[in-house]
């Protein structure tokens, strides 16, 4: 992770309080020569060659704040990436893991199932309202089943 100490409790940043500094920097040169008693002539030779000296110091604090901006937009990228990755590798572990409780529960719904055509075999002779009520029943459970896997999926396929 990247530093951000360069934060403060107000919420400003570094970079505004080095903008902040050169201006007034600039501002404070610019009275002080205005106010020395000296020749115009002087004055705006010193004018220029502070300003020139300014904008060096503007120029590598831009190119300090810039870096930092890279720096924090590279860490921004990198997390992105893996919470990424750590996304995709939980919904592929939960897609396995549906995957098998489906194939589970439709392996269970056909063993319901003919466990409940043996009974019903079995149990012919007692009537036959028992074994439509069982079969029935197998089927149900083998559409609610398949209902829950399809909203499983869905759920899956949306994250």
């Amino acid at each position: 992770m990247g530093n951000y100490d360069q934060y403060d409790d107000n919420g400003g940043s570094f970079g505004s309080f080095l903008t902040g500094l050169v201006f007034g920097g600039l501002i404070g040169a610019v009275a002080a020569l205005l106010m020395a008693p000296q020749p115009g002539e002087q004055t705006r030779e010193q004018l220029r060659e502070r300003g020139i000296e300014l904008r060096d110091r503007a120029g590598e604090e831009l190119q300090n704040v810039k870096s930092q901006a890279q720096t924090v937009v590279a860490d921004a990228k990198s997390q992105a990436q893996t919470v990424q990755q750590q996304a995709k590798s939980t919904l592929q572990d939960a897609k396995t893991r549906v995957s098998g409780a489906v194939e589970s529960g439709v392996q269970s719904a056909k063993r319901v199932r003919e466990k409940g055509k043996e009974s019903a075999e079995t149990l012919k002779a007692e009537g036959a309202d028992f074994v439509e009520t069982v079969a029935d029943e197998g089927q149900d459970l083998v559409d609610t089943a398949r209902s829950e896997v399809e909203e499983i999926k869905d759920e899956a396929q949306d994250l």
